[in-house]
């Protein structure tokens, strides 16, 4: 899984910092992929996952509908 990376804490530091950002940097992006995958990790739950199969199982066989606006889709289920 590609994550996106935490943005760089400081792009140019003095060469004496460096190895001491480079560790934060590092324990920033620890932290990061951790909370992303924590936030996304439903998302791979058999249960999930089986509802995913069965939207994708719907669209292919045109039970799913699409409308062209919000208004339409409202207007859809206001019956």
């Amino acid at each position: 899984m590609t994550t996106a990376r935490a943005p760089k804490l400081a792009p140019e530091t003095p060469a004496d910092q460096s190895p001491q950002l480079d560790r934060i940097e590092e324990k920033v992006n620890a932290i990061h992929d951790t909370l992303l995958a924590w936030s996304q990790s439903y998302y791979w739950t058999p249960e999930w996952q089986g509802r995913e199969r069965r939207a994708d199982e719907q669209a292919k066989s045109g039970a799913s509908k699409t409308f062209g606006s919000v208004e339409d889709l409202i207007e859809e289920l206001q019956g």
